[in-house]
């Protein structure tokens, strides 16, 4: 009966599923664009415990400056080892005046067991839907993303047990 047209049924059809398929893609696409602002926070880390092996090393002078302040100084050394922008997470949601967005060791790191956390995500950075915790970058240099703000896991017992602190 029809001579080769589209009926309008027809482009209803295309249109309903094109958007059921962009329905079911775009929560999937959110989620990858926050896991690689979760994976840039943690090569943040990782570029902090780079900086820090290299310009505290070896060493065994004084203990240099605790909590954030260990990692600032190596934004201001001459010439700066890292840059200011490596200091904050692209997660964090707070106030932008925070210069540094993880917590710093509680004790200088030269003398914590490979496995101790030196490093940590500031409160709220990795927050979605209630959850708090983030990254914690190890003496050893690996980093892990752990979500659990109670002090059984890894984060809550960093921050809240005192091996990170501002």
């Amino acid at each position: 009966m029809s001579e080769g047209g589209v009926t309008l049924v027809e482009v209803m059809v295309v249109v309903v599923v094109l958007v059921v398929v962009i329905a079911l893609l775009a929560p999937a696409m959110a989620r990858s664009s926050r896991q690689e602002k979760v994976e840039a926070c943690a090569a943040r880390l990782k570029a902090l415990h780079a900086a820090q092996e290299s310009f505290y090393g070896k060493s065994t002078g004084a203990a240099p400056e605790l909590g954030r302040a260990y990692w600032e100084k190596l934004a201001k050394v001459s010439p700066p080892l890292i840059q200011p922008q490596a200091l904050r997470c692209p997660l964090y949601q707070g106030e932008a005046t925070v210069e540094v967005q993880y917590l710093g060791p509680a004790a200088d790191p030269r003398l914590a067991p490979a496995d101790d956390p030196i490093g940590c995500d500031i409160e709220w950075n990795h927050s979605e839907h209630g959850q708090e915790g983030g990254n914690v970058l190890l003496k050893s240099g690996s980093v892990i993303n752990d979500n659990n703000l109670n002090v059984g896991g890894l984060w809550g017992t960093a921050t809240r047990g005192g091996k990170c602190r501002p």
